[in-house]
């Protein structure tokens, strides 16, 4: 019996794609499964709810970033997983405009995150003012260097800003230099710049594990 298939991405394929990288279960090897120029990049699993480990949620990124070293991605929420190549195709063919439309949109592009943070022992609720007007000041001076942001909820006392970036792949560098630029300006906070990521905080796809006739 056929093992359940862990989908980590959805890419454009016009011939078949060489994956040397290992997968949630690494006996078992990450491939494509192509349909009409799109491919969904899988790997079986032993069973259809893999456990949200580090371990495993670590996989699942590395299979990605792997993947976005030469190619535009979608990247699947983590746990998506579909009984049968057949459902795999499924997906495929039934959104096939939907993928066709993201990875056009997403098309050299990538995502970077960013977390700044008020000095240690200073709480950024205290001048709650002062932090909206720095994350303002960021936010504007970042716009022309990156195509989108997205700003999410701030953990704990000290974060002031929770970002996310959508950046051309030739606009890298000129993202890193102005973040440092700004960093290198208020010594008095710590960034915390990660990336390149695929684009997980500009996707949006609600998939239906639909069995394939």
């Amino acid at each position: 019996m056929a093992l359940p298939l862990y989908v980590y991405c959805i890419v454009r394929a016009d011939a078949p794609l060489r994956l040397e990288v290992a997968g949630l279960e690494e006996r078992r090897p990450v491939r494509a499964i192509r349909h009409q120029g799109l491919a969904a990049v899988v790997s079986e699993v032993s069973c259809e709810d893999p456990d949200p480990s580090r371990a495993n949620v670590l996989a699942h990124e590395r299979v990605n970033e792997a993947v976005l070293r030469d190619r535009t991605l979608i990247p699947m929420a983590f746990g998506t997983v579909f009984q049968s190549s057949g459902d795999v195709l499924e997906l495929l063919r039934s959104a096939q405009d939907t993928f066709d439309d993201v990875l056009g949109k997403l098309h050299g592009r990538i995502e970077f995150g960013l977390k700044v943070f008020s000095p240690p022992g200073q709480s950024a609720r205290v001048d709650a003012a002062l932090a909206r007007q720095h994350v303002a000041g960021f936010l504007q001076r970042l716009r022309d260097v990156c195509v989108a942001s997205r700003c999410s909820a701030t953990i704990g006392d000290r974060m002031i800003l929770n970002a996310a970036f959508l950046v051309e792949r030739q606009r890298e560098r000129a993202f890193d230099e102005r973040v440092h630029e700004i960093a290198a300006e208020h010594e008095e906070l710590t960034f915390q710049f990660t990336g390149p990521w695929p684009p997980y905080n500009f996707v949006a796809i609600r998939l239906k594990r639909e069995t394939a006739e």
